[in-house]
């Protein structure tokens, strides 16, 4: 599997977009990333979640139908393995990769904004004792509300300041959008 990823990669940096889509190869490689979500390896999950950000980015025009169609399969997914692992590193990589999957959808991800929001304040709750969750989550949330803080409601600042009150960058984007709606 490992060896698989380094050549998906490799084939990803080298072969332009146009090339994947004609031969619809990207279907092939989505449905291969897929299986590599469920084994053990933090590594080759990592890596398995940044080849899928790429070749979205790679092969679907940004907020097209496609676009949103696999961007969303990606973070429903995540937000589906955070709320189910058990293992604190394993949580970690999935909040790292939510992040990025934010990064990627922008403004795109309010569609969901509610699932993550729900998403990031309970695993952050149910592991305040581990530091690289909180910290992972933050750092997610802060992602989130940059890209999505037009439609952030006073109930689920509500919710993020309960969960996030220690975090003075949260509490201050927040701020400001209560400031900049005024």
């Amino acid at each position: 599997k490992e060896i698989g990823v380094e050549l998906a990669k490799e084939f990803l940096r080298l072969v332009p977009g146009e090339v994947i889509l004609k031969f619809n190869l990207h279907s092939v490689i989505y449905e291969s990333l897929k299986v590599n979500v469920s084994f053990d390896s933090l590594e080759l999950i990592r890596t398995t979640f940044d080849l899928w950000i790429v070749l979205i980015e790679k092969t679907e025009p940004f907020s097209s139908k496609s676009f949103l169609k696999r961007s969303d399969e990606l973070l429903l997914l995540l937000c589906r393995d955070i709320g189910i692992a058990s293992k604190i590193d394993r949580i970690v990589v999935f909040l790292d990769s939510l992040k990025s999957v934010l990064k990627l959808m922008q403004f795109c991800a309010i569609r969901y904004l509610r699932k993550v929001v729900v998403t990031l304040c309970e695993v952050v709750k149910e592991n305040w004792t581990s530091d690289s969750v909180v910290r992972a989550g933050e750092s997610a949330m802060i992602v989130l509300i940059q890209n999505c803080w037009i439609r952030i409601s006073e109930d689920l600042k509500g919710v993020i300041l309960n969960t996030f009150e220690g975090n003075k960058e949260v509490v201050c984007l927040l701020d400001s959008i209560a400031s900049g709606n005024e």
